[in-house]
Protein backbone atom coordinates (compact mmCIF):
# COMPACT_ATOMS: atom_id res chain seq x y z
CA UNK A 1 0.00 0.00 0.00
CA UNK A 2 1.53 3.30 -1.09
CA UNK A 3 1.85 6.23 1.29
CA UNK A 4 0.22 9.65 1.04
CA UNK A 5 2.40 12.64 2.02
CA UNK A 6 0.74 15.82 3.29
CA UNK A 7 2.77 18.94 4.03
CA UNK A 8 1.15 22.05 5.50
CA UNK A 9 2.59 25.44 6.46
CA UNK A 10 6.20 24.24 6.41
CA UNK A 11 8.51 27.09 7.40
CA UNK A 12 12.28 27.12 7.90
CA UNK A 13 14.81 29.91 8.38
CA UNK A 14 18.59 29.54 8.56
CA UNK A 15 20.86 32.35 9.82
CA UNK A 16 17.97 34.76 9.52
CA UNK A 17 17.21 33.82 5.91
CA UNK A 18 13.89 32.20 5.03
CA UNK A 19 14.50 28.90 3.22
CA UNK A 20 10.93 27.53 3.21
CA UNK A 21 8.09 30.00 3.42
CA UNK A 22 4.83 28.23 4.21
CA UNK A 23 4.96 25.20 1.89
CA UNK A 24 1.68 23.34 1.32
CA UNK A 25 1.97 20.17 -0.73
CA UNK A 26 0.20 16.83 -1.05
CA UNK A 27 1.80 13.85 -2.81
CA UNK A 28 -0.82 11.18 -3.58
CA UNK A 29 -0.03 7.50 -2.91
CA UNK A 30 2.22 5.98 -5.55
CA UNK A 31 2.86 9.25 -7.38
CA UNK A 32 6.27 10.24 -8.70
CA UNK A 33 6.62 13.96 -7.97
CA UNK A 34 9.48 16.22 -9.04
CA UNK A 35 10.57 19.27 -7.05
CA UNK A 36 11.99 21.50 -9.78
CA UNK A 37 13.80 24.76 -9.18
CA UNK A 38 17.09 26.65 -9.31
CA UNK A 39 19.87 26.25 -6.77
CA UNK A 40 18.94 27.78 -3.43
CA UNK A 41 15.21 27.58 -4.07
CA UNK A 42 14.54 25.37 -1.01
CA UNK A 43 13.77 22.10 -2.77
CA UNK A 44 16.52 20.03 -1.11
CA UNK A 45 15.64 21.46 2.30
CA UNK A 46 12.03 20.38 1.72
CA UNK A 47 13.20 16.88 0.81
CA UNK A 48 15.31 16.67 3.97
CA UNK A 49 12.30 17.73 6.06
CA UNK A 50 10.29 14.84 4.62
CA UNK A 51 13.17 12.46 5.35
CA UNK A 52 13.67 13.69 8.91
CA UNK A 53 17.24 14.86 8.30
CA UNK A 54 16.21 18.46 9.19
CA UNK A 55 13.34 19.85 11.23
CA UNK A 56 11.09 22.78 10.29
CA UNK A 57 10.57 25.78 12.55
CA UNK A 58 6.86 25.22 12.14
CA UNK A 59 4.43 23.27 10.00
CA UNK A 60 3.42 19.63 9.63
CA UNK A 61 4.52 16.56 7.65
CA UNK A 62 2.05 13.67 7.64
CA UNK A 63 2.41 10.14 6.27
CA UNK A 64 -1.07 8.67 5.78
CA UNK A 65 -2.40 11.15 8.33
CA UNK A 66 0.23 10.33 10.98
CA UNK A 67 2.68 12.94 12.27
CA UNK A 68 6.01 12.09 10.65
CA UNK A 69 7.80 14.86 12.58
CA UNK A 70 7.18 12.92 15.80
CA UNK A 71 9.37 10.08 14.52
CA UNK A 72 13.17 10.09 14.03
CA UNK A 73 14.47 9.66 10.50
CA UNK A 74 15.22 5.93 10.80
CA UNK A 75 11.65 5.18 11.92
CA UNK A 76 9.87 7.01 9.10
CA UNK A 77 10.31 4.26 6.53
CA UNK A 78 12.04 6.55 4.08
CA UNK A 79 14.61 5.51 1.48
CA UNK A 80 16.98 8.35 0.54
CA UNK A 81 19.25 8.42 -2.53
CA UNK A 82 21.89 11.15 -2.63
CA UNK A 83 23.47 12.73 -5.70
CA UNK A 84 26.95 11.40 -4.91
CA UNK A 85 25.81 7.87 -3.98
CA UNK A 86 27.17 7.91 -0.38
CA UNK A 87 28.25 4.28 -0.73
CA UNK A 88 30.67 2.67 1.72
CA UNK A 89 33.89 2.24 -0.22
CA UNK A 90 35.20 -0.55 2.02
CA UNK A 91 32.06 -2.66 1.48
CA UNK A 92 31.13 -4.77 -1.52
CA UNK A 93 28.07 -3.96 -3.58
CA UNK A 94 26.12 -6.72 -1.82
CA UNK A 95 27.09 -5.49 1.66
CA UNK A 96 26.22 -1.89 0.72
CA UNK A 97 22.75 -2.96 -0.41
CA UNK A 98 22.20 -5.07 2.71
CA UNK A 99 23.57 -2.51 5.18
CA UNK A 100 20.19 -1.13 6.27
CA UNK A 101 18.87 -4.62 6.83
CA UNK A 102 21.92 -5.57 8.90
CA UNK A 103 21.45 -2.49 11.10
CA UNK A 104 17.87 -3.62 11.68
CA UNK A 105 19.24 -7.07 12.71
CA UNK A 106 17.46 -8.92 9.92
CA UNK A 107 18.63 -12.58 9.77
CA UNK A 108 21.59 -13.09 7.40
CA UNK A 109 19.74 -15.60 5.23
CA UNK A 110 16.96 -13.09 4.67
CA UNK A 111 19.50 -10.34 3.88
CA UNK A 112 21.18 -12.50 1.25
CA UNK A 113 17.83 -13.37 -0.30
CA UNK A 114 16.77 -9.72 -0.40
CA UNK A 115 20.09 -8.51 -1.79
CA UNK A 116 19.99 -11.10 -4.58
CA UNK A 117 16.48 -9.98 -5.53
CA UNK A 118 17.51 -6.32 -5.56
CA UNK A 119 20.60 -7.01 -7.66
CA UNK A 120 18.33 -8.61 -10.24
CA UNK A 121 15.94 -5.67 -10.00
CA UNK A 122 18.63 -3.09 -10.73
CA UNK A 123 20.24 -5.37 -13.34
CA UNK A 124 23.56 -5.83 -11.50
CA UNK A 125 23.26 -9.57 -10.74
CA UNK A 126 26.93 -10.35 -11.39
CA UNK A 127 28.47 -7.38 -9.57
CA UNK A 128 27.59 -8.14 -5.96
CA UNK A 129 31.18 -8.97 -5.05
CA UNK A 130 32.71 -5.81 -6.49
CA UNK A 131 33.52 -2.59 -4.65
CA UNK A 132 32.11 0.86 -5.54
CA UNK A 133 35.43 2.02 -7.03
CA UNK A 134 35.16 -0.81 -9.58
CA UNK A 135 31.79 0.41 -10.90
CA UNK A 136 30.76 3.10 -13.36
CA UNK A 137 28.81 6.13 -12.16
CA UNK A 138 25.55 4.72 -13.47
CA UNK A 139 26.17 1.39 -11.75
CA UNK A 140 26.98 3.11 -8.44
CA UNK A 141 23.73 5.06 -8.63
CA UNK A 142 21.80 1.83 -9.17
CA UNK A 143 23.48 0.35 -6.11
CA UNK A 144 22.48 3.42 -4.09
CA UNK A 145 18.89 3.01 -5.26
CA UNK A 146 18.91 -0.71 -4.41
CA UNK A 147 20.20 0.11 -0.92
CA UNK A 148 17.35 2.60 -0.44
CA UNK A 149 14.81 0.01 -1.59
CA UNK A 150 16.20 -2.77 0.62
CA UNK A 151 14.37 -1.54 3.71
CA UNK A 152 11.07 -1.60 1.76
CA UNK A 153 10.44 2.12 2.33
CA UNK A 154 7.04 3.75 2.46
CA UNK A 155 8.51 6.76 0.66
CA UNK A 156 11.47 7.04 -1.74
CA UNK A 157 13.36 10.36 -1.87
CA UNK A 158 16.00 11.21 -4.46
CA UNK A 159 18.19 14.34 -4.31
CA UNK A 160 19.56 15.22 -7.78
CA UNK A 161 20.09 11.47 -8.38
CA UNK A 162 21.60 11.84 -11.86
CA UNK A 163 23.43 15.16 -11.50
CA UNK A 164 26.93 13.62 -11.38
CA UNK A 165 26.45 11.47 -14.50
CA UNK A 166 27.15 12.19 -18.16
CA UNK A 167 24.27 12.95 -20.51
CA UNK A 168 23.92 9.50 -22.10
CA UNK A 169 23.99 7.61 -18.79
CA UNK A 170 21.61 10.15 -17.26
CA UNK A 171 19.10 9.63 -20.08
CA UNK A 172 19.26 5.84 -19.83
CA UNK A 173 18.88 5.86 -16.04
CA UNK A 174 15.89 8.20 -16.21
CA UNK A 175 14.04 5.79 -18.48
CA UNK A 176 15.06 2.84 -16.34
CA UNK A 177 13.87 4.55 -13.14
CA UNK A 178 10.53 5.40 -14.74
CA UNK A 179 9.97 1.74 -15.65
CA UNK A 180 11.03 0.67 -12.16
CA UNK A 181 8.58 3.08 -10.57
CA UNK A 182 5.73 1.72 -12.66
CA UNK A 183 6.56 -1.76 -11.36
CA UNK A 184 7.00 -0.87 -7.68
CA UNK A 185 4.53 2.02 -7.33
CA UNK A 186 6.32 3.58 -4.33
CA UNK A 187 5.44 7.18 -3.46
CA UNK A 188 8.51 9.00 -4.78
CA UNK A 189 9.74 12.59 -4.54
CA UNK A 190 12.87 13.67 -6.36
CA UNK A 191 14.73 16.96 -6.55
CA UNK A 192 16.15 18.32 -9.79
CA UNK A 193 17.02 21.59 -11.49
CA UNK A 194 16.76 19.92 -14.92
CA UNK A 195 13.43 20.64 -16.65
CA UNK A 196 13.89 17.81 -19.16
CA UNK A 197 14.55 15.34 -16.35
CA UNK A 198 11.47 16.45 -14.41
CA UNK A 199 9.21 16.30 -17.46
CA UNK A 200 10.40 12.86 -18.56
CA UNK A 201 10.18 11.22 -15.13
CA UNK A 202 7.43 12.85 -13.10
CA UNK A 203 3.69 12.37 -12.90
CA UNK A 204 3.57 15.86 -11.42
CA UNK A 205 6.07 18.72 -11.32
CA UNK A 206 6.23 21.22 -8.46
CA UNK A 207 8.15 24.39 -9.39
CA UNK A 208 9.86 25.89 -6.34
CA UNK A 209 11.62 29.24 -6.03
CA UNK A 210 12.46 31.46 -3.09
CA UNK A 211 11.15 28.89 -0.64
CA UNK A 212 7.67 28.93 -2.17
CA UNK A 213 5.75 26.79 -4.63
CA UNK A 214 5.22 28.82 -7.80
CA UNK A 215 3.12 26.22 -9.63
CA UNK A 216 2.22 22.54 -9.48
CA UNK A 217 0.73 20.34 -12.18
CA UNK A 218 1.39 17.73 -14.83
CA UNK A 219 4.30 18.46 -17.18
CA UNK A 220 1.84 19.28 -19.97
CA UNK A 221 -0.19 21.65 -17.77
CA UNK A 222 2.88 23.59 -16.70
CA UNK A 223 4.27 23.86 -20.20
CA UNK A 224 0.99 24.96 -21.77
CA UNK A 225 -0.31 27.15 -18.93
CA UNK A 226 2.60 28.60 -16.91
CA UNK A 227 1.44 30.63 -13.93
CA UNK A 228 3.95 33.45 -14.40
CA UNK A 229 7.04 34.58 -16.28
CA UNK A 230 9.41 32.78 -13.89
CA UNK A 231 7.75 29.41 -14.57
CA UNK A 232 7.65 30.11 -18.30
CA UNK A 233 11.36 30.93 -18.46
CA UNK A 234 12.42 28.13 -16.14
CA UNK A 235 10.59 25.46 -18.13
CA UNK A 236 12.39 26.16 -21.38
CA UNK A 237 14.21 28.68 -23.51
CA UNK A 238 12.31 31.88 -24.23
CA UNK A 239 12.69 35.08 -26.21
CA UNK A 240 11.63 38.10 -24.15
CA UNK A 241 10.18 40.97 -26.19
CA UNK A 242 9.08 44.27 -24.59
CA UNK A 243 5.66 45.10 -25.97
CA UNK A 244 2.49 47.16 -25.69
CA UNK A 245 -1.11 46.04 -26.13
CA UNK A 246 -3.53 48.16 -28.18
CA UNK A 247 -7.15 46.96 -28.38
CA UNK A 248 -6.01 43.37 -27.99
CA UNK A 249 -3.19 43.63 -30.54
CA UNK A 250 0.25 42.84 -29.12
CA UNK A 251 2.91 45.06 -30.68
CA UNK A 252 6.64 44.87 -30.04
CA UNK A 253 8.23 48.10 -28.82
CA UNK A 254 10.33 47.88 -31.98
CA UNK A 255 7.10 48.56 -33.90
CA UNK A 256 5.89 45.31 -35.44
CA UNK A 257 3.01 42.94 -34.56
CA UNK A 258 3.34 39.83 -32.43
CA UNK A 259 -0.27 38.63 -32.34
CA UNK A 260 -3.45 38.90 -30.27
CA UNK A 261 -4.16 38.57 -26.56
CA UNK A 262 -7.21 38.68 -24.31
CA UNK A 263 -5.70 41.74 -22.59
CA UNK A 264 -7.08 44.91 -24.18
CA UNK A 265 -4.42 47.48 -23.32
CA UNK A 266 -1.23 48.01 -21.37
CA UNK A 267 2.53 47.51 -21.46
CA UNK A 268 4.40 44.32 -20.76
CA UNK A 269 6.59 41.52 -22.08
CA UNK A 270 5.88 38.84 -24.64
CA UNK A 271 7.58 35.47 -24.21
CA UNK A 272 8.17 33.34 -27.29
CA UNK A 273 9.62 29.82 -27.39
CA UNK A 274 12.25 29.39 -30.12
CA UNK A 275 10.18 26.62 -31.72
CA UNK A 276 7.21 29.03 -31.93
CA UNK A 277 8.99 31.12 -34.57
CA UNK A 278 8.50 29.88 -38.13
CA UNK A 279 11.16 31.06 -40.58
CA UNK A 280 10.86 31.15 -44.37
CA UNK A 281 13.20 32.65 -47.00
CA UNK A 282 11.84 35.90 -48.41
CA UNK A 283 13.86 38.38 -50.49
CA UNK A 284 11.78 41.28 -49.16
CA UNK A 285 11.67 39.91 -45.64
CA UNK A 286 12.20 42.37 -42.78
CA UNK A 287 14.33 39.96 -40.75
CA UNK A 288 17.95 38.95 -41.26
CA UNK A 289 19.55 35.68 -40.18
CA UNK A 290 22.62 36.40 -38.06
CA UNK A 291 23.73 32.81 -37.56
CA UNK A 292 22.74 29.19 -38.05
CA UNK A 293 24.08 26.74 -35.48
CA UNK A 294 23.36 23.05 -36.03
CA UNK A 295 23.10 20.85 -32.94
CA UNK A 296 22.14 17.36 -34.02
CA UNK A 297 18.49 17.07 -35.10
CA UNK A 298 17.71 20.73 -34.29
CA UNK A 299 19.34 23.99 -35.33
CA UNK A 300 19.37 27.41 -33.69
CA UNK A 301 18.59 30.36 -35.97
CA UNK A 302 19.65 33.85 -34.86
CA UNK A 303 17.33 36.59 -36.15
CA UNK A 304 17.69 40.38 -36.10
CA UNK A 305 15.49 43.33 -36.96
CA UNK A 306 15.56 46.96 -35.90
CA UNK A 307 17.80 46.41 -32.91
CA UNK A 308 15.84 43.37 -31.69
CA UNK A 309 17.38 39.90 -31.67
CA UNK A 310 15.39 36.65 -31.44
CA UNK A 311 16.29 33.00 -31.55
CA UNK A 312 14.32 30.38 -33.47
CA UNK A 313 14.67 26.60 -33.35
CA UNK A 314 14.00 24.48 -36.42
CA UNK A 315 14.61 20.87 -37.37
CA UNK A 316 18.01 20.64 -39.05
CA UNK A 317 16.42 18.83 -41.99
CA UNK A 318 14.05 21.76 -42.47
CA UNK A 319 16.92 24.25 -42.30
CA UNK A 320 18.74 22.34 -45.04
CA UNK A 321 15.59 22.02 -47.17
CA UNK A 322 14.92 25.77 -46.96
CA UNK A 323 18.57 26.63 -47.54
CA UNK A 324 18.68 28.92 -44.51
CA UNK A 325 22.05 30.55 -43.88
CA UNK A 326 23.57 33.64 -42.29
CA UNK A 327 22.85 37.06 -43.88
CA UNK A 328 19.72 35.75 -45.64
CA UNK A 329 16.54 37.85 -45.36
CA UNK A 330 13.51 35.94 -44.14
CA UNK A 331 9.89 36.18 -43.10
CA UNK A 332 9.07 35.17 -39.51
CA UNK A 333 5.70 34.02 -38.19
CA UNK A 334 4.68 33.45 -34.58
CA UNK A 335 2.66 30.34 -33.70
CA UNK A 336 2.17 31.02 -29.96
CA UNK A 337 3.61 32.45 -26.78
CA UNK A 338 2.64 34.28 -23.60
CA UNK A 339 2.08 37.93 -22.68
CA UNK A 340 2.60 39.39 -19.21
CA UNK A 341 0.93 42.81 -19.06
CA UNK A 342 1.00 45.43 -16.31
CA UNK A 343 -2.80 45.67 -16.53
CA UNK A 344 -3.53 41.96 -15.94
CA UNK A 345 -3.10 39.82 -12.84
CA UNK A 346 -2.25 36.65 -14.80
CA UNK A 347 -0.39 35.92 -18.06
CA UNK A 348 -2.38 35.71 -21.28
CA UNK A 349 -1.72 33.36 -24.21
CA UNK A 350 -0.29 35.02 -27.29
CA UNK A 351 -2.51 33.94 -30.16
CA UNK A 352 -0.93 33.39 -33.58
CA UNK A 353 -2.36 36.12 -35.75
CA UNK A 354 0.39 37.91 -37.62
CA UNK A 355 3.47 37.72 -39.75
CA UNK A 356 6.44 39.59 -38.39
CA UNK A 357 7.74 40.55 -41.80
CA UNK A 358 5.29 43.48 -42.19
CA UNK A 359 7.10 46.71 -41.22
CA UNK A 360 4.25 49.24 -41.37
CA UNK A 361 1.37 49.81 -38.94
CA UNK A 362 -1.24 49.93 -41.71
CA UNK A 363 -0.11 46.57 -43.05
CA UNK A 364 -0.07 45.22 -39.51
CA UNK A 365 -3.67 46.20 -38.72
CA UNK A 366 -5.03 44.82 -42.01
CA UNK A 367 -3.24 41.52 -41.48
CA UNK A 368 -4.21 41.13 -37.82
CA UNK A 369 -7.85 41.92 -38.47
CA UNK A 370 -7.90 39.55 -41.43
Amino acid sequence: MSTRIEITGLYKALAGQVVLDGIDLTVPPGELTALLGPSGSGKTTLLRMIAGLDRPDRGAVLFDGEDALARPARERGVGFVFQHYALFRHMTVARNIGFGLAVRKVPQARIEEKVAALLRLVQLEFLGGRYPAQLSGGQRQRVALARALAIEPRVLLLDEPFGALDAVVRRDLRRWLRRLHREMHITTVFVTHDQEEAFELADRVVVVNGGRIRQSGTPMQLYREPADSFVYRFLGEANEVPCRIENGFVIADAGFPLGRASVRTGNGTAYLRPHQLMVRPEETGAWRITEVVASGPTSRIGLARGGLSLEASLATGQVLALGLEAKMTVEVEITGGMVVADTAATPAPLLPASRLARPHLADRRVELEG
